[in-house]
């Protein structure tokens, strides 16, 4: 397994997140997502699947590659976050999510 791949998993496991939330955050199967993963029956994880999954865990590509220096990695409050929006129904989420645009609007008054 390489480097990448290792990462992935550790990512998602530190996001408690499950292989099939990872799926629907990146609209394919668990099975694929299982693969990302492992490395095994995939040849490379194409560059767009890497932003998605860079997107999710809130760090840079590089440092899902192993490129990175790790100064991109979350702070505890947003991993915080993070875990407990990955908790939140679809409603939830758009509740949230009006909830923080209505509070930004609000704050440029």
């Amino acid at each position: 397994m390489s480097e990448m791949h290792e990462n992935l998993k550790r990512l998602r496991i530190e996001c408690n997140m499950t292989l099939k939330d990872v799926a629907e955050r990146l609209g394919t199967t668990e099975s694929t997502a299982q693969r990302y993963e492992t490395g095994i029956g995939i040849k490379s994880v194409p560059y767009e699947r890497i932003l998605k999954y860079a997107q999710m865990f809130g760090v840079a590509p590089s440092d899902i590659m192993g490129w990175g220096d790790g100064k991109h990695i979350m702070s505890s409050q947003s991993e915080d976050i993070l875990t407990k929006w990955n908790r939140l129904s679809e409603k939830d989420k758009s509740y949230v999510m009006n909830t923080i645009d209505y509070l930004i609007d609000r704050g440029k008054k």
